[in-house]
């Protein structure tokens, strides 16, 4: 909608002397346009280009989240390592406290000295900082697990976690489930996808468009226009001379195309690097647990004896004092 006042008023003149408005002080003019494209070359492929992208934005949400899930398991184990830790410093202070307990009573009965009460009362101020570090190491693990998780109710308290694999898939299926379950696998598919579209756009870029285009109106009357108009039009737009630049677009589509592919390619490899990897930290893991589980047997048993020579006076608190802190360790 259009309304004009202007000045002067401009006359034309007609036959028979008189004359008629040629462009009034005062028009106005309300137009009703229509354009509606007929026919534009790779509209499908814009389309499955269009899904792709979108996909791909699902797939980054879904990526994050798996983020979020292995962040969340992450300080769930740390927290799980903290409380172990606090419950053998728990053990090494009971074991501390122990034998301080003793070393009193062979003083009181003749069969200590003062330093050794006062080095075993030692070994007990140390395992209360090692307690004491092992609690401050569990509420940072437990307040860092409620900031990953965003909780802000009730502290946070996990029970025994179980770690151990029951089925342990082989190198071909563990690529064909990243294949299937990793978002970072599905991004590169639809982007993939996308790319190819992508090609197929670059190409038909200088190819001829058709479209339709309508309009009807009503003005204030001049000399040369109706007051009521209709038009209608075919409109067919191409640029047969834009050749060199397609060319060069759909040179540079192909390469990303080559590149996401190689992506993939790298992807897979390093899928298998991973599990590798991990399969063989996790078998070094079930090795070393049974190694250090022998370990603590046999640093008990040395504990054991060490305090059956202290009480027969065969040995030292220093020998005792680092018998305890050998279980501990």
């Amino acid at each position: 909608a259009i309304g004009t006042l202007q000045t002067p008023t401009n006359k034309a003149p007609l036959a028979g002397g008189s004359t008629a408005p040629f462009e009034p002080s005062r028009s106005g003019k309300v137009e009703i346009r229509m354009d509606q494209l007929l026919y534009h070359p790779g509209g499908s492929q814009a389309r499955e280009k269009y899904r792709a992208e979108w996909n791909i934005a699902c797939w980054q949400y879904y990526k994050k989240m798996n983020d979020t899930l292995f962040d969340t398991r992450s300080t769930m184990l740390q927290l799980h390592k903290a409380i172990l830790f606090r419950e053998v410093a728990e053990k090494g202070l009971t074991l501390a406290t122990e034998q301080y307990a003793l070393a009193k009573t062979m003083l009181a009965g003749g069969a200590s000295t003062e330093r050794d009460v006062k080095a075993s009362d030692s070994d007990v101020a140390e395992a209360e900082q090692l307690l004491s570090k092992a609690r401050t190491a569990v509420e940072l693990a437990r307040s860092e697990l409620q900031r990953t998780i965003g909780w802000d109710g009730q502290p946070i308290e996990i029970g025994k976690l179980d770690i151990m694999l029951s089925d342990v898939p082989t190198m071909l299926q563990a690529l064909e489930l990243a294949r299937k379950k990793r978002a970072e696998f599905k991004i590169l598919d639809q982007s993939i996808a996308a790319a190819e579209n992508g090609v197929a756009l670059a190409g038909l870029q200088n190819s001829p468009t058709v479209s339709a285009r309508a309009a009807a109106g009503t003005q204030t009357p001049g000399a040369y226009t109706e007051s009521q108009y209709l038009a209608g039009s075919l409109v067919l737009t191409w640029h047969p001379f834009d050749n060199a630049r397609t060319k060069t677009d759909v040179k540079e589509a192909k390469s990303k195309l080559s590149s996401l592919k190689l992506q993939k390619l790298e992807l897979e490899s390093g899928v298998q690097a991973e599990f590798r990897k991990c399969l063989l930290d996790y078998n070094d893991s079930i090795g070393r647990m049974a190694s250090i589980q022998r370990q603590i047997e046999s640093a008990e048993t040395t504990l054991q004896i060490s305090r059956l020579r202290y009480e027969a006076n065969s040995a030292t608190q220093v020998e005792v004092s680092a018998a305890i802190f050998g279980v501990v360790r």
